[in-house]
C-alpha cells in the first residue's frame, strides 16, 4: 500500500500530482457560462474568474497572461486582477495584442502566482495554469510541390522506394517498413507495425481487474498483412497495404497503411483501423516505429510537460517543449503504462550529429517515446528490471485509451472519455533532416 497515493514511497510527485494540484488551484479561470440558447460560442477575450480560497482575497496572488503561436510565446503581460473576496467570482475581458499568421494555432494562459512566501512555497509560485484556445489565423494556401517521381525495385521478399537521397524498404514477408534512410543515415529500423496494446495502467493491472478482460481480447490477436498495391504517378508513388487478423478468433479487426513518397522525398503515412463495434474498450489504435541507435533528444508541439492522456489534460498545456527519450520513461511501482502525450501536433527526434526525423501530424495524435518496449513493461515486476534498449520505440496512435486519472479505489472507466470499437484514421508526413539541414 506504501505505492499507492500521489507520491513514490521517497514522496517523488507522480505525474497524477501536477494533475491534483491544477485540480485543486483556488484561483480558477474558466469560460463564462451560455445562458441562452440563441448563444453557440464563448468571446474570445471574456472569461470568469473565481476565488475559491477559504479566506485569502484574490489580491494575494498575481496573474501573467502568455499569447502561444503553434506553442511559442509571443506576447506576455500582467493581467490586473479585480478585487475579488473569498468566494466571489467575476466575469472579465482579457485581451494581449498579437498578430495572427495564416495556419497558425493560438492559445492564451494565465499563470496564477502567490505574492508572498508562505511556510510551505516561496513567493512567485505558480498555483495554476489555466489555457484556452484563441481565434487561429486564417487557413494557409496549398504550395504545388513540383518535383520528379521516385523510383523503386522490387523482388520476392523486398520493396524498394527512392527519392532524392530518400530510401524506403519494406520487407514483403511482413508487410513492414525494414529501413528508412537518407543520404546513408539510418533512421527508423523498423515501422509502422498497427499496434493496439500497451502497458498495464490501474484499470486493467491484473486478471479479473476492471478492463482487464475486454482488453485482453484484444492482445492475444496477431496480425499479418496482405499483397501490396503500387500505384505510380508523375512525381510520386504511392504502396497500399491491407493488415487482418491472423486467426478469427476475436470480433474483426483490420485495416489499412497507405504510403506515399513524393520525389523530393517525403513521406506520408496514412493508417485506417477497424474495430468491430462490439468491442467496449480498445486501448489504442495506432502505430509503432523503432527508431535506431542514437536519436534522444526528443521535442515536440502537443500536450506536457508532464505525461498526458484523454482523462488527464488540466496539467498539460498545449505548447512546445524540449526533451530526452531517457527524461519520458516514469518509474511506476510496478512498471506501468507512461509518458504519453495528448493533442500532439508535431515531434522530432534527433541524434547527436543533428540528423532529425521530424513527423507532421494532419490531425492531433497521440505518442510517447521510450526505451523500452510494450512487453518490457508488461513483464518487469520493478523499474531495475526493465531492459534499457539504445534504440527508441516510438508509437502513435489515432486514438489512445484513458489512463484512469477520474478513479480513486474503483476500476470504473469513464464514460466521457471511454475508446470502444468503430473506425479510427491518422496520416502523418515525415521528412528525414541529415545535420544541419533546414525543413
Amino acid at each position: 500500500m506504501t505505492c499507492n497515493g500521489i507520491v513514490l514511497p521517497d514522496l517523488h510527485w507522480k505525474p497524477v500530482a501536477y494533475e491534483v494540484k491544477a485540480a485543486y488551484c483556488p484561483v480558477r479561470f474558466s469560460r463564462p457560462e451560455i445562458w441562452s440558447a440563441w448563444q453557440t460560442s464563448h468571446a474570445f477575450d471574456r472569461f470568469l474568474l473565481r476565488n475559491d480560497c477559504l479566506e485569502l482575497p484574490l489580491s494575494a496572488f498575481f496573474c501573467i497572461g502568455a499569447v502561444r503561436e503553434n506553442g511559442v510565446v509571443i506576447a506576455e503581460q500582467e493581467i490586473s486582477l479585480p478585487c475579488l473576496q473569498a468566494g466571489q467570482k467575476q466575469e472579465i475581458n482579457v485581451s494581449i495584442p498579437h498578430e495572427k499568421k495564416a495556419g497558425c494555432t493560438y492559445t492564451i494562459e494565465f499563470s496564477v502566482r502567490r505574492k508572498e512566501a508562505t511556510f510551505y512555497a516561496e513567493a512567485g509560485e505558480e498555483i495554476g495554469l489555466f489555457q484556452f484556445d484563441l481565434e487561429s489565423g486564417p487557413a494557409a494556401e496549398d504550395v504545388p510541390v513540383v518535383c520528379d517521381a521516385p523510383v523503386y525495385t522490387q523482388t520476392a521478399e523486398e520493396l524498394v522506394l527512392d527519392a532524392a537521397g530518400t530510401q524506403l524498404r519494406f520487407d514483403l514477408r511482413t508487410g513492414h517498413l525494414s529501413s528508412l534512410s537518407k543520404n546513408g543515415v539510418t533512421y527508423l529500423t523498423d515501422g509502422f507495425s498497427p499496434c493496439f496494446d500497451r502497458p498495464y495502467t490501474g484499470l486493467d493491472a491484473q486478471k479479473g481487474w476492471g478492463w482487464y478482460a475486454e482488453y485482453e481480447t484484444i492482445r492475444t490477436q496477431s496480425f499479418v498483412c496482405g499483397t501490396p498495391q503500387i500505384l505510380t504517378g508523375e512525381s510520386q508513388i504511392l504502396i497500399e497495404i491491407p493488415f487482418f487478423q491472423k486467426e478469427q478468433t476475436a470480433p474483426p479487426i483490420d485495416g489499412k497503411m497507405v504510403y506515399t513518397l513524393r520525389g523530393d522525398g517525403v513521406l506520408s503515412v496514412r493508417a485506417d483501423f477497424y474495430f468491430d463495434r462490439s468491442y467496449a474498450a480498445v486501448l489504442r489504435a495506432g502505430l509503432e516505429c523503432i527508431a535506431a541507435d542514437g536519436f534522444e533528444k526528443l521535442s515536440y508541439f502537443g500536450r506536457g510537460a508532464q505525461e498526458s492522456y484523454c482523462d488527464r489534460l488540466l496539467s498539460a498545456p498545449l505548447a512546445v517543449y524540449e526533451s530526452t527519450v531517457t527524461a519520458q520513461h516514469f518509474p511506476f511501482v510496478p512498471p506501468s503504462e507512461n509518458g504519453g502525450h495528448e493533442d500532439t501536433r508535431w515531434l522530432c527526434l534527433c541524434d547527436a550529429a543533428g540528423n532529425r526525423l521530424s513527423i507532421h501530424a494532419k490531425q492531433p495524435i497521440h505518442f510517447d517515446a521510450h526505451h523500452h518496449t510494450i512487453l518490457d513493461y508488461q513483464t518487469a515486476a520493478h523499474d531495475h528490471e526493465l531492459p534499457s534498449r539504445k534504440e527508441t520505440i516510438l508509437h502513435l496512435d489515432a486514438v489512445h485509451a484513458p489512463i484512469g486519472g477520474e478513479m480513486a479505489w474503483s476500476t470504473a472507466m469513464p464514460k466521457a472519455h471511454a475508446v470502444a470499437g468503430g473506425d479510427y484514421h491518422m496520416e502523418v508526413e515525415i521528412r528525414l533532416l541529415n545535420g544541419q539541414e533546414n525543413g
